[in-house]
């Protein structure tokens, strides 16, 4: 199986785009720091999820979850990191990253 390059993933793919995939959340603010409920059903308070939308960043505050924006994806679908990172950027029409001279 080829090694996908996760950085170059992350860099096309934005955690607005995985948002937009997965549910609203009623996610509200201002850049760079966007506040929401949990996507992952934890609480429904508006407030207890930060989305860092510069960085591509979630945490919630009640559960602990949080990660990047692959992390998101992998945590609310189910998807390995490998399926996410393909399955994204077919998704999206971006090529996949494969590290060079991989396998």
């Amino acid at each position: 199986m080829k090694e996908i390059d996760y950085p170059e993933v992350r860099r096309r793919i934005h955690i607005s785009q995985i948002l937009a995939l997965i549910g609203d959340f009623h996610i509200r603010g201002k850049n760079p720091q966007w506040y929401g409920r949990c996507p992952l059903g934890c609480c429904l308070e508006p407030r207890c999820c930060s989305y860092e939308m510069v960085k591509s960043l979630w945490n919630c505050h009640r559960c602990g979850e949080g990660g990047n924006q692959l992390d998101l994806f992998c945590k609310v679908t189910g998807a390995t990191l490998y399926v996410a990172a393909v399955w994204l950027c077919n998704f999206y029409e971006e090529p996949v990253p494969y590290l060079p001279g991989s396998k």
